[in-house]
C-alpha cells in the first residue's frame, strides 16, 4: 500500500524565544565521591542514585556524537522512550514515555530550560514550540510519576517529561558555524557567537541556523529559520540570571 497523498504544503516556521532562568551553584552531591557520574535534572546537581524513578540525560558530547537535527533520532538513543514519524522532517515531535500515546507529545510535559514550551500546557499540552538542534545542548529526561516533581496539577502529563537544555552565555569569546547537506535537498546553515560584554559579569550570546528540506512524503516541504539571543549577569560566583 502506498503513502496517503496529501495536498501541498509548505510549512513555515519563524520561532523566536526568550526564556529568564536564575541558576544557583550547589554543593557537589555526595555521589561523585563513589565514582558515579553527576547528572543534572532540570537545573538542579544531583546524584543519580537520589533522582526519584528513572531518568536519562543526552549531553552536548552525546548530541555532537549522534549529530542529527532531528529530534526523533536524538531521542531514539534514551530507553524507554519512543516516537513516531509524521511529516519527515521532525518539526512536528511526537514523542512516548513508557507506553502513552506519542500523539503530539500531549501525554508529556516538553519543558524548555525548565520552562512549559506550550503555551497552555493545562488545556492544550500538545500545543507547543519545539527548539531546533542548534540551539540544544543537553536533553534531560524523566520517566514516570517523577516528573511530577517539575510539572503536575489537574490535566498535567503524567507520564514524563522532555526537558531541553538550551545554549547559555559562556566566559570565553567563541565563533563557529557548520553547514550541513543531505538527502531530501536538506540544507541548513548554523551559526553561534558567544560575547563576554563585560568581563565575566553580563555576558551575550545568540545563536541562529536556517534551513530547507523535502520529506519522503510527496509535497511537503519545510523552510524556517531561528535566532536565540540570550543575555546572562553574573550577580555573584554563586548566581546567575539569564534572559
Amino acid at each position: 500500500m502506498g503513502l496517503p497523498s496529501f495536498p501541498a504544503t509548505s510549512l513555515l516556521l519563524v520561532v523566536a524565544s526568550a526564556t529568564a532562568t536564575a541558576t544557583v551553584a550547589a554543593a557537589a552531591p555526595t555521589g561523585a565521591d563513589d565514582g558515579l557520574a553527576v547528572v543534572t535534572i532540570i537545573a538542579r546537581p544531583a546524584d543519580p542514585l537520589a533522582v526519584p524513578g528513572s531518568s536519562f540525560v543526552l549531553t552536548e558530547a552525546d548530541l555532537k556524537r549522534i549529530a542529527h537535527t532531528d529530534i526523533h533520532r536524538m531521542l531514539q538513543a534514551v530507553p524507554g522512550v519512543y516516537v513516531k514519524d509524521e511529516e519527515g522532517l521532525g518539526l512536528f515531535p511526537n514523542v512516548g514515555i513508557r507506553g502513552a500515546s506519542s500523539a503530539r507529545s500531549a501525554k508529556i510535559t516538553i519543558l524548555e530550560d525548565g520552562l512549559p514550551a506550550a503555551m497552555a500546557p493545562y488545556a492544550s499540552p500538545a500545543s507547543y514550540v519545539f527548539p531546533t538542534a542548534a540551539r540544544m545542548s543537553g536533553i534531560e529526561v524523566l520517566k514516570g510519576p517523577s516528573a511530577t516533581l517539575f510539572s503536575g496539577g489537574s490535566g498535567a502529563p503524567l507520564s514524563g517529561l522532555v526537558n531541553i537544555v538550551s545554549q547559555a552565555p559562556g566566559k570565553e569569546l567563541a565563533v563557529s558555524g557548520a553547514v550541513r547537506v543531505g538527502s531530501y535537498e536538506t540544507t541548513s546553515i548554523e551559526g553561534d557567537i558567544n560575547l563576554p560584554l563585560l568581563g565575566d559579569t553580563l555576558l551575550f550570546r545568540i545563536t541562529g541556523d536556517w534551513s530547507e528540506a523535502n520529506s519522503y512524503i510527496d509535497a511537503i516541504e519545510s523552510e524556517g529559520w531561528t535566532l536565540y539571543p540570550p543575555l546572562a549577569w553574573r550577580e555573584s560566583a554563586a548566581t546567575q540570571h539569564t534572559q
